[in-house]
């Protein structure tokens, strides 16, 4: 490739980066539902033309947030080791819990809202945390499909418990329960 087409895609990639953590910058202040397009261009000192051209949708930013944390999740997976407790799946799952608990546009992409930008941006990400756990479950026999198909249910429960009753801290217990009582039952 050649020094300029290398430099374009970097540049691309610095403005796409850019534009997201304008976005995570007003999630913090405001719901998803307060934010439009034109205050995402604002932020990043961009016109709208420029954040749809990285961005198809708004939904499509917050989709890249919701895949970033499930990468984060993967590399906590893969940093920490062997995994031998419901306790442990909680301390690395608990910044995937503060995300979704911050907006409900977060909860609404685990759950299926906009399914093909969820398996364009956000499935990969989800397929490589799985297969990180699948690995690294130390369950005292070798982990099965079923056992991480149950890790993503649980983690859908809890969203869904979360939006429904809004419980806080008594969904993640739940969700430590669920898996100490399917997973780690010895």
């Amino acid at each position: 490739m050649n020094a300029r087409v290398e430099g374009k895609q970097k540049r691309a990639h610095a403005t796409r980066a850019h534009i997201l953590n304008c976005f995570a910058a007003l999630m913090a202040r405001h719901s998803y539902d307060e934010i439009s397009i034109a205050q995402i261009a604002a932020a990043a000192e961009v016109g709208k033309g420029t954040v749809l051209a990285h961005f198809s949708e708004k939904l499509a930013l917050a989709a890249s947030l919701f895949a970033q944390e499930l990468e984060q999740c993967q590399q906590q997976i893969e940093q920490f080791g062997r995994i031998q407790s419901a306790a442990h799946m909680r301390e690395i799952f608990t910044p995937f819990f503060s995300l979704i608990m911050r907006d409900d546009v977060f909860i609404r992409l685990i759950v299926g809202e906009g399914q093909n930008l969820c398996r364009q941006m956000i499935e990969p990400a989800e397929e490589q945390l799985f297969e990180s756990l699948a690995h690294q479950l130390d369950l005292g026999r070798p982990a099965q499909e079923l056992d991480v198909i149950a890790v993503r249910g649980f983690l859908v429960h809890a969203a869904v418990m979360y939006r429904a009753c809004d419980a806080g801290e008594a969904v993640i217990d739940e969700f430590e329960a669920l898996l100490k009582n399917y997973l780690f039952q010895n």
